[in-house]
């Protein structure tokens, strides 16, 4: 890392990586209490890998996105499936695995019914059909390579988010299909 390009000192962010990754850990031994322990521990373990990423240290920023991808799966929320993706490699392509039937029910755009209610993800029914969710999955599916495929243009959650093509999206302001229009040109 050139600290002089950012003007921040090296030792501050890997002190702030000790805490984020120590926080993370203290809410992990805690997510019986609470899901909400759970998603605190999955962004920070966020937060920290991108620390690492400053810091030049890919392997651990690898280990955190892992960490962070596979909390938010656990709570329902496909954001996970994106740093899983961003992480690469074996471990994430097999996590990744483990969640398809999350995945999946987002990319058919099916709630569960009440008796399918997961316990073990709280988050994943009320967050099912959200255009956050949505927009999830198309970041997920570009960066895996998905976005070529003929058939996930059919997929209903592709279908819902042409539908929400304007909708604002992320802190920037910008709109769903600026995002998508930008993916196809980047990849």
């Amino acid at each position: 890392m050139h600290d002089e390009d950012f003007g921040v000192e090296p030792d501050r962010l890997r002190n702030r990586l000790k805490f984020l990754v120590g926080r993370a850990e203290v809410h992990n031994e805690f997510r019986q209490k609470g899901y909400e322990h759970q998603a605190i521990a999955a962004t920070a373990y966020r937060d920290a890998a991108s620390i690492a990423l400053l810091l030049e240290d890919a392997d651990n920023a690898r280990h955190l996105l892992q960490k962070a991808g596979n909390g938010f799966l656990e709570l329902g929320l496909i954001h996970g499936a994106v740093l899983l993706a961003l992480s690469g490699g074996p471990k994430a392509v097999s996590s990744l695995a483990d969640h398809s039937d999350l995945i999946d029910g987002v990319r058919s755009q099916k709630r569960l019914g009440d008796g399918e209610e997961r316990l073990a993800r709280p988050l994943e029914n009320s967050a099912r059909t959200t255009t956050s969710q949505l927009f999830a999955l198309y970041q997920a599916e570009c960066l895996g390579d998905a976005l070529f495929i003929e058939s996930s243009i059919e997929f209903p959650y592709r279908r819902a988010l042409d539908r929400r093509a304007g909708f604002q999206v992320g802190v920037t302001g910008l709109s769903i299909d600026s995002y998508m229009r930008m993916a196809q040109k980047v990849i």
